[in-house]
């Protein structure tokens, strides 16, 4: 390591959602300080899931796949759980013209999550980098002073200093820390991010006490033309250990013009109108749910890209972006690899030589 001999490098990160946390894991070392900072309860952002007695569904990412061959080795491999299981089921689409013929998708591959739900996936890189992780604590700004990097908290709260900082949260989340913030690179990297803009979605999770038949071999059904209201519809129970047998769990995720339509309406006026949709799809069954839950995902999905060259403005003052922003397509994968590529940006940065850096080299 270079020019830390002395005290160790120290590096906070911000959001711990799977960028933040693969981040984590790749940069933990011995004389290696990492600070893991989230303003939720929990870990794994919108990787994320809940429970409701024996049921446990994932109410963001509901799956992801391992086609990358690094990713798969490290999530197969490196961080290895004997939770983690392939999701049972194909994938068909269906048009608004015609949602109940449907069709089978091309090219289908493996998709994965964990017997405890898909959230297992940041814990599990925490768990293994070993690293505490400070939630609950929404930072608000940065400041730099002497090269060196202070974090500001609800409450009044700072930490640091810091040698360098990784920020993960969504691009607008970034923009408000960065537009309170005062150092070299702030302005740089706010006025880069402010051209990345996000579509909202609306999650509804429907529970029957009962199960109904369903074509058989398929876990999930997805609009192809963006036309019908409910863009993504999935049976919870295709997860091994998800759900109790003879119930079923439906994950009903709204189209982009439909969320910004109702993202602020009472949620008991729209549950119902979110289960007539599915059912014109899984049939009538859909519209006597038992139970429901719900999201708002404000920042669901980047609708632009901002590039690496853009993202890197601030590395020179100690200030690094990571997040599907940066990614060609969303998704879970996708923000693992970002994080884990800013990781190793840093680790060239201040010489950090660790195992993970040298096992996962072709990240």
């Amino acid at each position: 390591m270079k020019g830390a001999e002395t005290r160790g490098l120290r590096i906070a990160i911000v959001g711990a959602g799977v960028a933040g946390c693969a981040a984590a894991w790749y940069l933990n070392s011995d004389g290696v300080d990492v600070t893991l900072i989230e303003k939720s309860r929990g870990v794994s952002g919108r990787a994320a899931t809940r429970g409701r007695g024996e049921v446990r569904f994932d109410h963001g990412a509901n799956f992801f796949k391992l086609n990358d061959r690094a990713i798969r080795y490290v999530v197969q491999q490196v961080v290895p759980s004997k939770d983690l299981v392939q999701i049972e089921g194909e994938i068909v689409s269906f048009s608004a013209a015609a949602p109940t013929r449907t069709s089978k998708r091309d090219g289908q591959q493996a998709l994965w999550t964990y017997r405890d739900g898909i959230s297992r996936l940041g814990k599990l890189f925490v768990n293994h980098a070993n690293v505490e992780v400070q939630t609950r604590s929404r930072v608000q700004s940065l400041r730099s002073r002497d090269n060196e990097w202070y974090l500001s908290i609800e409450a009044g709260v700072q930490f640091g200093p810091f040698d360098c900082v990784l920020l993960t949260p969504p691009a607008p989340q970034t923009v408000e820390i960065l537009s309170a913030s005062t150092g070299p690179g702030c302005t740089d990297l706010m006025d880069a991010l402010r051209r990345v803009d996000y579509s909202s979605q609306f999650a509804f999770i429907l529970g029957y006490e009962r199960a109904w038949r369903l074509p058989e071999g398929v876990y999930g059904w997805i609009n192809s033309d963006t036309d019908y209201p409910s863009a993504w519809l999935s049976r919870e129970e295709a997860k091994p250990g998800h759900v109790p047998e003879g119930q079923r769990v439906v994950i009903c995720q709204m189209q982009p013009w439909w969320t910004k339509q109702h993202f602020h309406d009472p949620v008991d006026s729209l549950v119902p109108e979110a289960a007539a949709y599915a059912a014109r799809i899984l049939g009538n069954e859909a519209n006597s749910f038992d139970w429901y839950d719900h999201q708002r995902w404000r920042y669901a999905r980047p609708q632009s890209r901002l590039s690496l060259m853009d993202a890197r403005r601030g590395e020179a003052h100690g200030l690094f972006l990571a997040g599907d922003f940066l990614a060609e397509q969303a998704g879970v994968p996708e923000a693992l690899h970002q994080g884990l590529e800013a990781a190793r940006r840093i680790g060239r940065r201040f010489g950090i030589e660790t195992a993970q850096l040298l096992s996962t080299g072709s990240v």
